[in-house]
């Protein structure tokens, strides 16, 4: 019967017509039906037997192809299975065969490209053949040598071949683009074929791109400013300091990171900065500290922003410190009250008084001396200088 199961009228019976128009008939895709009802696939020959110029009979041939049946079957299955992947992937393929007697990068290489990868670039079948030169005359002038000396690389030395690269789009602008494959080599080890997928990566590498970019923003300033900036994990274990820091406290990035305070500074001053960092964490806020740390002329005061860095759900995942050396400002400080009470007690001793007039309030100051002087209470308040008059 034919392959659908439907039964041949006589009159169109392959093997018949052998009896009839004395021709060799061959039919393949047939199938035979056993006794019990199954069937099998059967190709097969039906040549006519001649006796005294008269077809006397027909010699017919069968050949059972249930092994051939299953695996073009197979094949047919696998093949429907990759269209259906190429067709619902949104990368791109491609797949070369290199020319008996040519170098695999001649121009007119034979390349099938699937039709996502004209898709990804705007062109149509007619502006992008093909041919290896598709390609090759549309990659940026930057990548070119570096993108055909990894293939090379790869055909030569079987080196992985997984290289990022831009094509020229019908537009004028390059796409980013991520390509890896395989080639084959024949008994000589000479390339024969290769094949491969096109991934378009230009969103990924306009994100990166940006990322790097804010993080050299970031290290600018966190390297440029005279403050101490420094990350610590929930573990007490530094994560991050800028440049700053390794400058104060003459280490490396390799001798901070991963170590704790009690790493790198003396005891009490490393305790001191731990329970300050379990404070915020704790109360998961930004505090401000008074700190000390050891400098090579000695300690020298801080005042520390601590606040904790938290991740989406609002837990604390970090603690950021901006620490500012306050020694000086705190040294002139001093030296100021010091200079103030020296004044102070040298005016009470010489019983001078001392006044100042304000010329934007009209009000007048002077010392307790000048109270004194003038009979008033401890403690007046300033006067204009219509009531000093």
């Amino acid at each position: 019967t034919r392959i659908d199961g439907t039964p041949y009228p006589d009159d169109s019976c392959p093997i018949y017509a052998a009896l009839h128009d004395g021709e060799i008939h061959r039919v393949t895709h047939e199938v035979f039906w056993k006794r019990d009802g199954t069937s099998f696939p059967v190709e097969y020959v039906s040549s006519p037997l001649w006796e005294d110029d008269t077809v006397a009979g027909a010699i017919v041939v069968f050949h059972d192809t249930t092994k051939q049946w299953r695996i073009e079957s197979g094949l047919r299955k696998r093949e429907d299975r990759l269209e259906y992947v190429i067709r619902g992937s949104s990368d791109g393929f491609w797949d070369g065969q290199i020319l008996p007697g040519h170098s695999w990068d001649d121009p007119h290489t034979p390349v099938w490209w699937s039709p996502r990868v004209r898709e990804l670039l705007g062109y149509s079948r007619e502006e992008f053949p093909d041919i290896l030169e598709s390609w090759t005359s549309r990659l940026h002038p930057e990548d070119r040598e570096r993108v055909l000396a990894a293939l090379t690389a790869h055909l030569e030395q079987h080196e992985p071949y997984d290289v990022e690269y831009r094509l020229l789009t019908k537009h004028g602008e390059y796409r980013w683009l991520r390509a890896r494959g395989l080639a084959a080599w024949d008994d000589n080890g000479r390339p024969t074929r290769m094949a491969g997928s096109l991934q378009c990566i230009t969103d990924r590498r306009r994100i990166e791109e940006a990322l790097r970019r804010s993080e050299r923003l970031l290290k600018d300033v966190m390297d440029n400013t005279t403050a101490v900036i420094y990350v610590k994990g929930t573990d007490g274990r530094f994560m991050l300091t800028n440049r700053r820091f390794e400058q104060l406290f003459n280490l490396t990035t390799d001798q901070i990171v991963g170590r704790t305070n009690h790493d790198l500074f003396p005891p009490e001053i490393a305790e001191a900065f731990s329970a300050n960092d379990r404070q915020v964490l704790e109360r998961n806020e930004a505090i401000e500290y008074d700190e000390v740390a050891p400098h090579a002329d000695g300690v020298h005061d801080y005042i520390s922003i601590k606040f904790p860095l938290c991740d989406e759900t609002g837990r604390p995942y970090a603690v950021c410190g901006i620490s500012t050396d306050i020694t000086e400002r705190k040294r002139l400080g001093d030296s100021l009250r010091v200079n103030e009470e020296r004044v102070q007690l040298a005016l009470m001793s010489a019983r001078v008084g001392i006044w100042d007039w304000n010329l934007q309030t009209d009000h007048c100051y002077w010392s307790p001396i000048v109270n004194d002087l003038l009979g008033l209470p401890v403690g007046a308040l300033p006067l204009s200088r219509q009531d000093f008059l």
